[in-house]
């Protein structure tokens, strides 16, 4: 007897799911910050989709970070809160998602950021 657990349709449907929050979720990186992701993970829930990524820094930011932390940080929040609009347009465009509201925070220390997507309706 197999210790390996049988894959469901169920299953499949949820990886594909996963796959394709990946896709848009990379796909807006690239788009706002030109740069992509080292890694992206995705934990579905009913009505919460919880992604974690590690991202590349642009270099640039560095030097701003040193000179001028306060406007470093302005400027993560303003692309922060673009990212944020386009994501929730792009899955619900290629998902058909019925989406409250995302979340999303990044540490620049060690490039690690969480994005939270609000769901209105069950996936």
């Amino acid at each position: 007897m197999s210790s390996r657990k049988e894959r469901t349709a169920g299953d499949d449907y949820l990886g594909d799911v996963k796959q394709e929050i990946i896709r848009c979720y990379n796909q807006v990186n690239q788009r706002i910050f030109n740069i992509g992701t080292k890694w992206v993970k995705v934990e579905l829930s009913d009505h919460y989709i919880f992604v974690i990524a590690k991202h590349r820094r642009v270099a640039g930011n560095a030097i701003v970070d040193q000179k001028l932390p306060i406007l470093s940080r302005m400027v993560d929040v303003v692309l922060l809160d673009e990212f944020k609009e386009s994501l929730n347009i792009e899955l619900s465009r290629q998902l058909n998602l019925d989406i409250e509201t995302v979340l999303k925070d990044y540490d620049p220390l060690t490039e690690l950021a969480g994005t939270l997507i609000v769901l209105n309706k069950p996936l």
